[in-house]
């Protein structure tokens, strides 16, 4: 009869040890104990797996999205000459808000029309402020201003078309008289515009063709040089396309500018219409960085007008960094023809606004994952 207490006693224990075991592995994420439950195994919700990942959507536009750097090369800073951009649009609702500036040189010396000709000038983008707001699906509108200047020491503009006298505004006083042409770094101009989405290959894939329609539209004053005094229109084809975690962007377009230029005075000097384009490359290097290289040109936008009647083509290269819902980016660049500015620099910061605070990206990857996990829960415990 002890025996067999005793036998009983050591079964209980054993089952008991068993049974806590199994709980224990059960909570630590282990796999759940074998039953004989012939239930069938749920299957999952097919309209579940194929919502984008907002959270993965999120990091490829932001991250992914290409660099900005400035088109100031020579006169044409003072156009509007749209910067590259990506074909995909953000989430209805989103809003971005970016603060940046940059510095761009150019220089060229030559004997044209009797004359020994030279532009020597630092283009000052002290700030420049961008806002973006998703206000449909695949519609973007957006809107910049900036507060830009000569740096009136340095620059020298001795650029002659079809007189004895420079034909830059402002620059004939200086070389009669030397006195100081009176520039300003001021509010230049102010640039409104739409990005449409017109074709995407994935809701959670960057890879999309759209166009893009912008107007600059002049501010300072005439003799400031930061505007041709014209209202530049801009109509770009975009396109993106994504390789992995490397994005490839192309922009492909003209501007026109509307009215009389008012850069130079008195002379034969003409603003044509002109291409544009741009291409960049992006790399989403980790979940916070990204690289990217990009090449800029256009066509000639100014004939008669001597050393400036030239064809800027340049490469730029630069990286991003996201903290949170902030970015950084910072970045070069270098001119490869006669027309394009000898240096250049940028930097920016940016801040992405979602929807509202319940609505946002991050939350509702969370709310889909949490989702994911309870139907999961269901169909093992059945």
């Amino acid at each position: 009869m002890r025996r067999a207490s005793r036998q009983r006693t050591l079964i209980l224990i054993t089952v008991v040890v068993l049974h806590a075991t199994s709980r224990a592995d059960a909570r630590d994420g282990a796999s759940p104990p074998v039953t004989l439950d012939t239930a069938p195994e749920q299957e999952p919700d097919p309209q579940l797996d194929e919502r984008p990942d907002p959270e993965l959507l999120d990091r490829r536009i932001r991250l992914g999205a290409p660099l900005s750097p400035p088109r100031d090369a020579f006169f044409y800073a003072p156009l509007g000459l749209p910067r590259l951009a990506a074909a995909r649009t953000a989430p209805t609702g989103t809003i971005r808000f970016a603060l940046g500036g940059s510095h761009t040189r150019s220089t060229e010396s030559l004997e044209a029309g009797g004359h020994a000709q030279r532009f020597d000038g630092i283009f000052h983008e002290w700030a420049r402020f961008d806002l973006e707001a998703a206000v449909l699906d695949r519609l973007t509108l957006f809107a910049s201003a900036r507060i830009a200047g000569w740096d009136e020491r340095r620059d020298v503009f001795r650029v002659f078309s079809d007189g004895p006298l420079p034909s830059v505004r402002g620059e004939d006083r200086k070389l009669l008289f030397g006195s100081k042409t009176g520039r300003h770094d001021n509010l230049a101009d102010i640039t409104l515009g739409a990005r449409i989405e017109l074709w995407r290959l994935r809701e959670d894939d960057v890879t999309a063709f759209g166009i893009a329609v912008q107007a600059k539209i002049p501010i300072s004053r005439a003799s400031d040089l930061t505007n041709a005094g014209t209202v530049d229109v801009a109509v770009t084809a975009l396109g993106s396309i994504r390789f992995g975690d490397l994005v490839l962007h192309a922009n492909l377009g003209g501007v026109f500018p509307i009215g009389n230029e008012t850069i130079f005075e008195g002379s034969g000097a003409r603003l044509d219409p002109f291409v544009q384009a741009a291409v960049g490359l992006t790399w989403i290097a980790t979940d916070r960085l990204s690289l990217g290289v990009g090449l800029d040109g256009a066509t000639p936008a100014w004939s008669g007008a001597g050393i400036v009647d030239q064809a800027p083509i340049t490469a730029t290269a630069g990286a991003r960094l996201a903290v949170g819902r902030a970015s950084f980016e910072l970045g070069g660049g270098l001119g490869l023809t006669d027309g394009a500015p000898d240096t250049l620099f940028w930097f920016g910061i940016g801040y992405w606004f979602g929807r509202d605070d319940d609505d946002t990206l991050v939350a509702a990857s969370q709310r889909r994952r949490a989702l994911g996990r309870l139907l999961e829960g269901e169909g093992a415990g059945r």
